[in-house]
């Protein structure tokens, strides 16, 4: 048997992007902020993309009240384009671990100014490497919704699944 394929259907398989260089530090808040990954360039891994899944290396940091979301940001206003999902600090590990909540996935495509990432309403940490992981300067640490500066030499330790 044989079996004929549609060109111009074709959709790449997903890749997941992993960054979580070591040694690990821990970004640590002692209320509500937001962090991320800033897409600065063109060139970046993630722009032209849709993103269907992310997770997040974290620890619960003094509290265990309020909520973390997984978000895309627009840097420019501090916007929320898109939520891929909301847990409770409650449920977030004591000492450290991924997070594997279900992600709703991003149907549009990533733009510079777009920010990947967490928005806490309560304190929280958050593992991060001191140095450019894995996009190197296509794409940088984002210390709040608006920062698009990518002018910190920081990567969170994130697993982003692209289309």
């Amino acid at each position: 048997m044989s079996y004929l394929i549609n060109p111009y259907r074709y959709a790449p398989p997903p890749i997941t992007y992993e960054s979580s260089c070591t040694p690990m530090n821990w970004t640590a808040e002692l209320s509500g902020a937001s962090k991320g990954t800033v897409v600065s360039n063109t060139s970046s891994i993630y722009y032209g993309k849709s993103i269907t899944d992310t997770q997040y290396y974290l620890k619960q940091n003094g509290t265990t009240s309020g909520t973390a979301s997984a978000k895309i940001i627009q840097c420019s206003d501090g916007s929320t384009k898109h939520t891929f999902w909301t847990m409770n600090i409650s449920d977030i590990s004591a000492s450290g671990a991924w997070t594997e909540e279900e992600s709703t996935p991003y149907t549009g495509t990533i733009t510079t100014g777009d920010i990947i990432g967490m928005e806490f309403s309560h304190a929280f940490a958050i593992g991060r490497y001191n140095g450019n992981c894995l996009d190197g300067v296509y794409s940088g640490y984002a210390s709040s919704a608006t920062d698009c500066s990518n002018d910190h030499d920081f990567d969170l330790w994130y697993k982003y699944t692209v289309v």
